[in-house]
């Protein structure tokens, strides 16, 4: 199941919808909007190509070669993601506090460049639905 759907939001819109959500409470809405903004901020900075599709789990496979230091607290918060979202698990003010430490750390990340990258991200087509 698709992490992003079509016509997506910017990683600062999904970032505002989330601290709403955690402000009133609704962690799990914070939790899958926060996962996303990691996710599309991502692919702003040029660090993923957009890909029409991506769910979870291949976001934290597709991120941990790039940012390896951060591969471990990927998977775990791809997991969360599908948890809250598919698995009817709520949401909780730890697992969102996990989602916003991993953001910011991801933000202030140096990625590794495999060669190819910069090709393969102005040849993707389309956004990540």
């Amino acid at each position: 199941v698709p992490l992003l759907a079509a016509g997506q939001l910017s990683a600062r819109d999904h970032r505002q919808q989330a601290e709403r959500k955690a402000a009133a409470g609704d962690y799990t809405t914070a939790i899958i909007e926060s996962v996303r903004a990691v996710a599309v901020d991502l692919e702003e900075r040029g660090i993923l190509p957009p890909r029409v599709g991506r769910t979870a789990n291949e976001f934290a496979a597709e991120a941990s070669r790039p940012l390896p230091d951060h591969a471990a607290s990927l998977l775990v918060v791809a997991r969360l993601f599908d948890d809250v979202r598919y698995g009817q698990n709520a949401g909780t003010a730890a697992g969102y506090q996990r989602v916003r430490d991993l953001d910011a750390a991801i933000q202030a990340a140096r990625p590794v460049a495999p060669a190819g990258m910069a090709a393969a991200a102005t040849t993707a087509s389309g956004p990540v639905s």
